[in-house]
């Protein structure tokens, strides 16, 4: 499965989400969907950790950055901070581009410092 998604940890506030090749957006809507329900299922707040090895991102990704930022989960009322562990450059160009046009997501190159990022965040005031 090109998106793996699951919880990071026992007290289920981190979703970890690993994208391999290939992925589509569609693969991503319906990973977002099940987000959602995690997000749901808690009533505290929950950090997304995505880490994308896939060296190639879908074709369509940059047109459909709209629908992407109109999924339920990128805009939960529990969702804390969105990190991305990535060294593809390719990611992480669409990742600041995404950025300046909706809201950031963190970039970093190890889970580790993701980690320590997420335990050091505080909300926005």
């Amino acid at each position: 499965m090109p998106i793996l998604t699951r919880w990071h940890d026992a007290d289920h506030t981190i979703i970890y989400q690993e994208y391999t090749d290939p992925w589509d957006v569609d693969e991503y809507l319906a990973a977002s969907t099940e987000v959602q329900q995690m997000m749901d299922s808690v009533d505290h707040i929950v950090h997304w950790l995505g880490v994308v090895d896939a060296k190639s991102t879908p074709d369509d990704i940059l047109v459909r950055l709209h629908e992407i930022n109109c999924t339920p989960s990128l805009n939960h009322p529990r969702i804390g901070a969105s990190v991305i562990v990535t060294t593809v450059p390719l990611v992480k160009s669409i990742a600041r581009i995404y950025g300046m046009v909706y809201q950031p997501f963190h970039l970093f190159k190890s889970i580790e410092e993701a980690e320590k990022f997420i335990e050091a965040w505080q909300p926005p005031r």
